[in-house]
C-alpha cells in the first residue's frame, strides 16, 4: 500500500485508508475528509479551504457550519475605532443578523507552519450587522490552529477596517 498522506476525500477511491477523519466541506454539507493514495492536499490547501468555508458559512449565516470551524476561543478582536472583542458566543448569536451584500478580496497571504497557519487579507465588504452599515474595506489577520482531530479552526480574527465606524453589539 502507498504511504499514507492527507487528501482529498474521494468516494471513488479503490484504496481510502482507514482513518478519515469527519469534516465539514466548503458547501457546509458533512463529509469524511479521507486519506487515500491519490490527490493529496497540503496544510495550505486544506487551510485555504477551511477558510473558504468560513467565509460561505458567514455569508449564508450559517449558524450550525461556523461552530465547526470556529475554535472554542474563538474571538474577533478590533482596535479601530475603539479596542473591541467579541467572542465565539457573541459572534455566532450575532450571524444571523450579520448580511452580507458583496464580499471581494483583493489580496490575500496564507502562511502555514506545523499546527499554526496564519491568513492577511485586504477584502471589501458591503454589509449590515444587526441592521447598521459594516461596508468598508478590511485588513483581517486570521490564526488558525490545527485540532487534535486534525482540523483547522480559526482561533482569532483581527478586522482593522480603512475608515473608521463603531462595531454593532449583539
Amino acid at each position: 500500500m502507498p504511504p499514507a498522506v492527507r487528501s482529498r476525500a474521494n468516494s471513488r477511491c479503490p484504496q481510502v485508508l482507514e482513518d478519515a477523519v469527519p469534516t465539514a466541506c466548503i458547501d457546509g454539507r458533512t463529509s469524511r475528509r479521507a486519506r487515500c493514495h491519490a490527490y493529496p492536499v497540503s496544510d495550505h490547501d486544506d487551510v485555504r479551504a477551511r477558510a473558504d468555508a468560513w467565509q460561505s458559512a458567514i455569508q449564508g449565516r450559517d449558524v450550525v457550519a461556523a461552530q465547526d470551524l470556529l475554535h472554542q476561543d474563538y474571538a474577533l478582536v478590533l482596535v479601530v475605532p475603539a479596542a473591541v472583542t467579541v467572542d465565539r458566543e457573541e459572534w455566532l448569536r450575532v450571524l444571523p443578523d450579520y448580511v452580507v451584500h458583496h464580499y471581494e478580496v483583493h489580496e490575500q497571504f496564507l502562511h502555514v507552519g506545523n499546527d499554526t497557519a496564519c491568513a492577511l487579507t485586504l477584502a471589501t465588504q458591503h454589509a449590515t450587522v444587526l441592521g447598521q452599515d459594516r461596508s468598508s474595506r478590511f485588513i483581517l489577520s486570521d490564526t488558525w490552529l490545527r485540532g487534535d482531530d486534525g482540523s483547522w479552526r480559526v482561533w482569532r480574527r483581527h478586522s482593522t477596517p480603512t475608515s473608521p465606524m463603531q462595531m454593532p453589539r449583539g
